[in-house]
Protein backbone atom coordinates (compact mmCIF):
# COMPACT_ATOMS: atom_id res chain seq x y z
CA UNK A 1 0.00 0.00 0.00
CA UNK A 2 1.54 3.22 -0.81
CA UNK A 3 0.20 6.19 1.60
CA UNK A 4 3.20 8.39 0.62
CA UNK A 5 5.35 9.74 -1.68
CA UNK A 6 8.78 11.23 -1.80
CA UNK A 7 10.45 13.83 -4.30
CA UNK A 8 14.08 15.95 -4.34
CA UNK A 9 12.99 19.12 -3.20
CA UNK A 10 13.56 21.82 -6.26
CA UNK A 11 16.68 24.24 -5.39
CA UNK A 12 16.22 26.57 -8.24
CA UNK A 13 13.82 28.64 -9.63
CA UNK A 14 11.92 27.97 -13.23
CA UNK A 15 14.22 30.61 -14.65
CA UNK A 16 17.46 28.74 -13.61
CA UNK A 17 17.53 31.60 -10.04
CA UNK A 18 18.70 29.86 -6.88
CA UNK A 19 15.68 29.05 -4.80
CA UNK A 20 16.29 30.99 -1.31
CA UNK A 21 13.59 30.05 1.05
CA UNK A 22 10.64 28.27 0.45
CA UNK A 23 6.68 29.51 1.25
CA UNK A 24 5.68 26.54 0.28
CA UNK A 25 5.45 23.32 -2.09
CA UNK A 26 3.37 22.94 -4.96
CA UNK A 27 2.49 18.92 -4.86
CA UNK A 28 1.16 17.90 -8.49
CA UNK A 29 -0.87 14.72 -8.91
CA UNK A 30 -2.96 13.56 -11.68
CA UNK A 31 -3.21 10.75 -13.96
CA UNK A 32 -1.88 12.33 -16.81
CA UNK A 33 1.56 12.97 -17.30
CA UNK A 34 3.26 15.56 -16.75
CA UNK A 35 0.75 16.02 -13.85
CA UNK A 36 -1.09 19.57 -13.65
CA UNK A 37 -3.54 18.91 -10.06
CA UNK A 38 -1.76 20.90 -7.34
CA UNK A 39 -1.94 20.77 -3.69
CA UNK A 40 -0.40 23.28 -1.75
CA UNK A 41 1.91 21.83 1.16
CA UNK A 42 2.84 24.77 3.27
CA UNK A 43 6.68 24.72 3.58
CA UNK A 44 7.12 24.52 7.94
CA UNK A 45 5.37 21.14 6.56
CA UNK A 46 8.83 20.47 4.44
CA UNK A 47 12.39 21.16 4.13
CA UNK A 48 14.32 23.48 2.43
CA UNK A 49 16.50 21.44 0.54
CA UNK A 50 17.08 17.22 0.80
CA UNK A 51 13.70 15.50 0.44
CA UNK A 52 9.89 16.35 0.37
CA UNK A 53 7.56 13.38 1.41
CA UNK A 54 3.64 13.72 1.74
CA UNK A 55 1.12 11.84 2.37
CA UNK A 56 -2.38 11.18 0.77
CA UNK A 57 -4.34 13.05 3.51
CA UNK A 58 -1.51 16.02 4.22
CA UNK A 59 -2.77 16.20 0.70
CA UNK A 60 -7.01 15.92 1.15
CA UNK A 61 -6.35 14.01 -2.00
CA UNK A 62 -8.29 10.55 -2.05
CA UNK A 63 -6.31 7.97 -4.69
CA UNK A 64 -8.85 5.05 -6.26
CA UNK A 65 -7.68 1.82 -5.89
CA UNK A 66 -6.12 0.58 -9.22
CA UNK A 67 -5.66 3.83 -10.70
CA UNK A 68 -2.01 5.05 -11.86
CA UNK A 69 -1.10 8.56 -10.94
CA UNK A 70 1.96 10.79 -11.89
CA UNK A 71 3.73 13.13 -9.02
CA UNK A 72 6.10 16.14 -8.59
CA UNK A 73 6.81 19.12 -7.06
CA UNK A 74 7.57 22.50 -7.56
CA UNK A 75 8.71 25.06 -4.37
CA UNK A 76 6.92 28.53 -4.41
CA UNK A 77 9.36 31.44 -2.63
CA UNK A 78 8.88 35.01 -3.28
CA UNK A 79 10.99 34.93 -6.52
CA UNK A 80 8.61 32.59 -8.42
CA UNK A 81 7.58 29.19 -8.92
CA UNK A 82 10.22 26.27 -9.29
CA UNK A 83 10.47 23.77 -11.88
CA UNK A 84 8.88 20.40 -11.47
CA UNK A 85 11.30 17.54 -9.96
CA UNK A 86 11.52 14.18 -10.57
CA UNK A 87 8.27 12.77 -11.95
CA UNK A 88 7.47 9.95 -9.43
CA UNK A 89 4.42 7.44 -11.08
CA UNK A 90 2.51 5.03 -9.38
CA UNK A 91 -0.39 2.89 -9.12
CA UNK A 92 -2.37 3.15 -5.82
CA UNK A 93 -3.55 -0.37 -4.17
CA UNK A 94 -5.91 -0.23 -1.35
CA UNK A 95 -4.87 -1.60 2.01
CA UNK A 96 -4.77 -5.23 3.20
CA UNK A 97 -8.16 -6.15 4.77
CA UNK A 98 -7.28 -6.83 8.85
CA UNK A 99 -6.51 -10.23 9.89
CA UNK A 100 -9.42 -12.34 11.38
CA UNK A 101 -9.95 -15.35 13.23
CA UNK A 102 -6.95 -14.66 15.87
CA UNK A 103 -7.31 -15.30 19.37
CA UNK A 104 -5.46 -13.67 22.81
CA UNK A 105 -4.18 -16.44 25.32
Amino acid sequence: MLSKFSFDVPTTNADGTPLTEAVSYNVLVDVINPPVKAYTVPAADAPVSGVLTVTFAQLGFAPVTGTAYFAAAQAVDASGTSADSNIVAFTYLAPPSAPTGFTVA
